[in-house]
């Protein structure tokens, strides 16, 4: 390509259609720490009661570390939090996990 007089610095990604210069940018992760709703059908596939709303947030600490997690609307009100933990998934209520982290009393 250096030969057809390309710059050999450029990473591409633009093009010029129709003498408008187009952009294309590759979208490889989720915004940090920015949650995303999302309306996926495959999401009822996962189980009975499952609908297709969920949420997903990429979370990053400062030592750059991330984890994602994803919300699971169930069709009876419930909320479960997935968890991926050694190439394993658990499924937890968010109900468990909000009382976990406070100290509330079921009443």
């Amino acid at each position: 390509m250096i030969k057809l007089t390309e710059d050999s610095n450029e990473f591409g990604g633009y093009f010029i259609i129709n003498g408008n210069e187009k952009m294309i940018r590759m979208l490889i992760l989720q915004k940090r720490n920015y949650p995303v709703a999302f309306l996926r059908p495959s999401y009822t596939n996962r189980g009975p009661g499952y609908t297709e709303f969920a949420v997903q947030m990429r979370c990053v600490r400062d030592d750059f570390y991330a984890k994602t997690f994803t919300l699971h609307y169930i069709s009876d009100g419930n909320v479960y939090l997935r968890i991926l933990y050694k190439k394993q998934e658990f499924l937890c209520p968010i109900i468990i996990l909000l009382k976990a982290i406070g100290n509330f009393s079921d009443r």
